[in-house]
């Protein structure tokens, strides 16, 4: 079922209101543009997850070499879905490399299909489950950049995980 402007309209108002970027672009050749100037703008390396690995040109896919992941500028995932309610992706990689993927680089760019955008959090919970059942092992509802105010309660960006997140919306539509 292929998500509606209004649930797109929701995510995107919900991932900037965490600091998350956004694009929203008609299909793949424009997600692949988009991805290649993020990347370019970002500077140095990029990795990719084996899923986004065909949305990141010039991106090496995350292998067994952790120092590239580590130097990386930019680490490309692919999303299971997302969540319009919270402006949140489910990411489940195959392996810790590319776990790492998201979470080492600065940036992460997540490649998100807009037809499995859910409203709420009742689905991703449900998906998630189903994941957990099957044995997946990394299984993350990720919402913008990396925060924490664990140092006298004063936010932190980007301390434990990427300090940008931009989502790729692949569906209906162009947005900025």
């Amino acid at each position: 079922m292929a998500a509606t402007t209004a649930l797109i309209e929701d995510f995107v108002t919900r991932l900037r209101a965490v600091d998350g970027s956004v694009d929203v672009v008609a299909g793949v050749p424009a997600a692949r543009d988009r991805i290649s100037a993020l990347c370019a703008e970002a500077g140095g390396t990029a990795v990719a997850t084996a899923a986004a690995s065909s949305f990141a040109p010039g991106a090496e896919v995350a292998g067994d070499d952790l120092a590239r992941i580590v130097a990386a500028a930019t680490g490309v995932s692919h999303a299971l879905l997302g969540v319009a309610e919270t402006g949140s992706v489910l990411l489940a990689p195959a392996s810790r490399r590319e776990r790492l993927v998201s979470l080492l680089p600065p940036l992460h760019i997540v490649v998100l299909d807009a037809a499995t955008l859910l409203a709420s959090l009742d689905g991703a919970a449900a998906a998630m489950r189903s994941l957990m059942a099957a044995g997946a092992a990394y299984v993350s509802l990720v919402t913008g950049p990396s925060r924490t105010a664990d140092i006298e309660r004063v936010i932190t960006v980007g301390a434990h995980g990427p300090r940008r997140v931009h989502v790729v919306v692949v569906g209906e539509g162009s947005r900025g």
